[in-house]
């Protein structure tokens, strides 16, 4: 379904910008090269492996797409990419 694989690819991206996060704060601790790529190392495992426990778990559901809701969000700029939903709705 569509709006599973939208689930799934903004889940993603958020679990992703949460950990870049993480590592740009490690960036800031200025440790020793060593320490610093054990850390990096365990964050992206860590990362890696929180988001596909999440997304299998996200098949256990069938979401549905509330058209109202995408539209107010559209609206308040909370979606910037183009999402095309199926062929009757299109946001940018």
């Amino acid at each position: 379904m569509v709006e599973d694989d939208l689930i799934a690819i903004q889940t993603e991206k958020e679990f992703k910008k949460l950990f870049k996060y993480y590592l740009e704060i490690l960036e800031d601790l200025n440790l020793e090269k060593n320490q610093y790529e054990q850390i990096r190392k365990k964050i992206l495992d860590h990362s890696n492996e929180a988001i596909r426990e999440t997304l299998s778990f996200l098949n256990f559901f069938n979401f549905t797409i509330n058209k109202e809701k995408v539209e107010i969000a559209a609206g308040k700029k909370k979606i910037i990419k183009k999402v095309i939903i199926n062929p009757i709705i299109s946001i940018q």
